[in-house]
């Protein structure tokens, strides 16, 4: 017994090692990562875009403001350049600029949060394209979105009145909201080609319905000015021809490997296999013996011997 003590509180110790073994590797390449000016400067723009995003979303200017302002200083580092197209880089630099003078001008969040939505966009789609994962941008999940619009404007569009008009007219109002805010991200994993034929599609298709107030022009407008804008979609949002799952909203960005729970663990596994093993020794400090092991003719045919 004495020796499967020993075994379990070697073993337990080496699991250990091997553990912090592990941890500490895992934290040096974590080191070694944040030391590299690519990824601090990444790591920068991120945590500059979620602190805008919040603000946006809480209404707070002062903390949107001083965010908005270490996005350009992010921005204005090329190491996060080197992927994705200039048009889509120089979108996002216009939008931030356009934010921070929102800002200034004490502007309501209500006018401002949507830029701050489109810039979150493109800095993830820029970093999905980084990180070699460019399907889980979050963009992409308003190619569900957008169906939903279009089909909400031919549904209002089959009642030919007024009240089916102006029904129409509010879903592709936020149709072309939802087209806007991914402008920028669409500019950059796409590039302008792709992007541009999507918005100009959306832009003809609401010139036709702010002139077809008319039931004729509204039909028209529902059998063939969507279609465009139906087909650029499919081409903007398709993936290599694979299907885009539905994201997350927001996807919490990753935090690295966490070093403390692993000491913690590997310290509580080895604790507890030792006491276990204990606590069977004390309670049962005896080996039984069979006649054939070293015991003489006339011993019984059992015995107990103390370890």
């Amino acid at each position: 017994m004495r020796r499967r003590w020993l075994f379990a509180s070697t073993a337990s110790f080496l699991l250990t090692i091997a553990f912090i073994c592990a941890a500490a590797a895992a934290a040096s390449s974590d080191a070694t990562a944040v030391r590299n000016p690519e990824q601090k400067a990444w790591t920068r723009l991120n945590s500059a875009t979620a602190s805008l995003y919040a603000a946006s979303t809480d209404g707070n200017r002062q903390s949107a403001y001083q965010a908005a302002q270490q996005v350009a200083t992010a921005l204005r580092d090329g190491q996060v350049k080197i992927i994705g197209t200039t048009e889509g880089w120089q979108q996002a630099e216009q939008d931030v600029q356009s934010l921070l003078s929102k800002l200034k001008a004490g502007q309501s969040s209500v006018y401002w949060r949507a830029i701050a939505s489109r810039i979150k966009l493109s800095i993830d789609a820029a970093w999905t394209l980084h990180q070699g994962v460019p399907e889980s941008a979050l963009w992409l999940q308003y190619n569900k979105v957008i169906s939903e619009d279009l089909s909400r404007v031919r549904s209002a569009m089959a009642r030919p009145n007024k009240e089916g008009y102006e029904s129409a007219r509010a879903s592709f109002d936020t149709l072309s909201q939802h087209a806007e805010r991914i402008m920028g991200a669409a500019l950059l994993m796409r590039g302008e080609e792709a992007a541009l034929r999507f918005s100009n599609s959306v832009a003809y298709a609401e010139r036709l319905l702010s002139a077809g107030k008319a039931g004729e022009l509204t039909r028209r407008l529902a059998d063939g000015a969507l279609s465009p804008v139906e087909k650029t979609a499919a081409v903007l949002f398709a993936s290599n021809g694979q299907r885009v799952e539905d994201e997350p909203v927001l996807a919490p960005i990753g935090g690295g490997v966490p070093h403390r729970w692993i000491f913690g663990l590997s310290a509580l596994i080895s604790s507890m296999l030792t006491y276990v093993s204990w606590r069977k020794y004390k309670s049962v400090p005896y080996a039984i013996l069979t006649r054939g092991s070293g015991t003489d003719s006339g011993s019984p045919l059992f015995r107990k011997r103390k370890l």
